[in-house]
């Protein structure tokens, strides 16, 4: 006689799911937030502009941003009046600043789901 054993697969998915999508959304909000503490500003447009999409990929649509983003390579120069903390490639900046903060809130989550 086989033994077949039931349970509810959605619903333990489900209580999976729930977590790991907290700390995908938490966390590229937190890089985006982090992050935009580095761009360049002139009009704010660029700041702005950025958000994260259903994927959770960052994204700051302007035209100009990737000119901005690898501004030596492109000759321009990063003013700092209007951000003091203005620099290119401002993700790795944040990234290489924030990197273990975002882990401790992605595992924080993971471990009490909230």
């Amino acid at each position: 006689m086989d033994v077949i054993a039931k349970f509810d697969r959605d619903s333990v998915l489900a209580q999976l799911k729930t977590p790991l999508e907290l700390a995908q959304k938490r966390l590229a909000q937190r890089v985006l937030a982090d992050s935009n503490i580095f761009i360049p500003v002139d009009t704010g447009a660029l700041r702005a502009s950025g958000y994260v999409d259903a994927y959770y990929a960052i994204i700051w649509p302007k035209d100009y941003a990737a000119r901005v983003f690898y501004a030596t390579e492109n000759n321009l120069n990063i003013h700092t009046d209007k951000n003091p903390n203005a620099v290119e490639r401002w993700f790795e900046v944040a990234y290489n600043l924030k990197y273990n903060e975002w882990v401790d809130e992605v595992q924080r989550i993971l471990k009490h789901g909230k």
